[in-house]
């Protein structure tokens, strides 16, 4: 094999830097009440110069962050063509991507499932073979707000098993004819001695109808060669399950003028356009939280870009109790000048087999844990909060070996419209015995300004895309 390999003295690309969704929706992980202030977002540069790689080093930091941008998504499934291995052929993408990695996926991190059993992304099978190496793009999700590439690497003449410095691809995106910004990151897995598949997950400004988006490659692992594809998008798998409001609803915080112009909900996501009178990023600025008419707060899923006069701002999908809500509540609040460490407390409760265990929460009010699962590959946490405030509770599993567990998703899922009861997913734990809870309080300061909240009601017939 006539394999270019890389100089170990040259200077090398530069890694991807860690998502800067997963460092904020980091920061956002413990239970702040959604009136809380959230920290100044941080906005993402609109291209970068090097092509980028995610190494398994810092997919690990992806997910230990758990939350990343990027993101939002996930595979879909797809049947393969004969160009790629017999083993994807009998099953789908990312179940092989959730098989070898476990359950702490970015993608069931985010909760995106829904994108492949659904059936919600487009079969590609654009292949590329150079220096016996076999780039597949399998299938492509595209829904105005992100685009999720599924592919697989085989080394077609290596006899020896692959490495993590092999299970590597350095790539550059962009959309041809157009110039919008984009932004995202990616996740990998080793599913043979000789293949890894991954999803590359890219937010996006508006495309021209009809994008077409090129995915240059020009190394895999240690080897130079180029295994560029150029992937066509489309809405058509999407557009039946996207709405789009334009409010047009102008407003003023603390002397800030902003204008919500748009709101657009597709099957696994939820994206905010707020235009705004000040210049983004600055000392001053203001944060978003989205809530539905059940006051079911939408976490950020990361990947938002703000600059110019505008913000775009991504949230979970709408939960499947209540995907038609009659309107979505609109809080709007003030940055802090400056980060300031918030106070914490840590309440703690003994798992003794009785149920139910009522934890302190914060404001006064509590969260009460109703039951828990041990299943094979994933431990399930019931529990019901007091209020709205509550709902959202940084909740740690800790074992009998003192190791802390934290949730393996983004958000719970909310499983009562009456109440705010939810189910959480930790990591298999096997045993109870020794298990305690922890809540970990984020307090709110006494001298917090009062958010404003705004509620936007929801046409839903004619808000269909396919209406528009």
């Amino acid at each position: 094999m006539n394999l270019r390999r890389k100089n170990r003295n040259q200077t090398l690309p530069h890694p991807v830097p860690p998502p800067f969704v997963s460092q904020r929706m980091h920061k956002l992980s413990p239970s702040f009440p959604f009136e809380t202030v959230w920290e100044i977002h941080q906005s993402q540069a609109a291209s970068e110069s090097s092509p980028r790689r995610v190494s398994n080093s810092k997919r690990k930091m992806v997910k230990a962050a758990v939350l990343l941008f990027g993101a939002i998504a996930a595979a879909g499934a797809a049947v393969m063509s004969p160009g790629v291995s017999a083993s994807l052929k009998q099953i789908p993408f990312v179940e092989m991507l959730y098989e070898k990695a476990g359950q702490h996926t970015l993608l069931s991190e985010l909760g995106m499932e829904d994108i492949w059993k659904k059936e919600l992304s487009t079969t590609t099978n654009l292949s590329v073979t150079d220096q016996d190496i076999r780039f597949t793009v399998a299938d492509v999700y595209y829904d105005g707000i992100q685009i999720v590439l599924s592919y697989q690497v085989e080394y077609l003449g290596r006899t020896d098993p692959i490495t993590e410095n092999d299970a590597g691809v350095y790539y550059q995106y962009r959309i041809l004819g157009a110039r919008p910004t984009l932004s995202g990151t990616h996740e990998f897995t080793i599913t043979g001695d000789r293949t890894f598949v991954g999803t590359t997950i890219i937010n996006v400004e508006p495309l021209p109808e009809n994008p077409r988006l090129r995915f240059e490659v020009p190394r895999i692992g240690d080897i130079y060669g180029d295994w560029s594809v150029t992937v066509p998008l489309s809405l058509d798998k999407t557009s039946l399950q996207i709405h789009v409001v334009r409010p047009n609803l102008r407003s003023s915080y603390e002397g800030m003028d902003f204008t919500v112009e748009e709101i657009r909900f597709t099957p696994v996501s939820t994206q905010m356009v707020v235009k705004t009178e000040y210049t983004y990023p600055k000392e001053q600025t203001l944060w978003f939280n989205l809530l539905d008419d059940l006051d079911t707060l939408l976490p950020l899923s990361g990947g938002g870009v703000s600059g110019n006069g505008e913000v775009r701002e991504n949230f979970s999908s709408l939960p499947n109790i209540n995907p038609r809500p009659e309107f979505v509540t609109l809080v709007v609040g003030r940055s802090p000048k400056e980060i300031v460490a918030r106070k914490t407390r840590e309440v703690y409760g003994d798992f003794k087999d009785k149920f139910p265990l009522v934890l302190e929460g914060s404001r006064g009010g509590n969260v009460t844990v109703t039951g828990i699962d041990l299943l094979e590959n994933k431990t399930i946490l019931r529990y019901t909060a007091s209020d709205a405030n509550n709902q959202s509770p940084y909740l740690l599993l800790i074992d009998a070996t003192n190791e802390s567990h934290p949730s393996t998703k983004t958000f719970a899922i909310r499983t009562s419209r009456e109440t705010f009861s939810f189910e959480a997913e930790y990591p298999p734990l096997g045993s109870t015995t020794g298990l305690r809870l922890l809540n970990i309080i984020t307090e709110t300061p006494e001298d917090q300004e009062k958010p404003l909240r705004l509620r936007i009601p929801i046409d839903w017939e004619a808000s269909s895309l396919r209406q528009q």
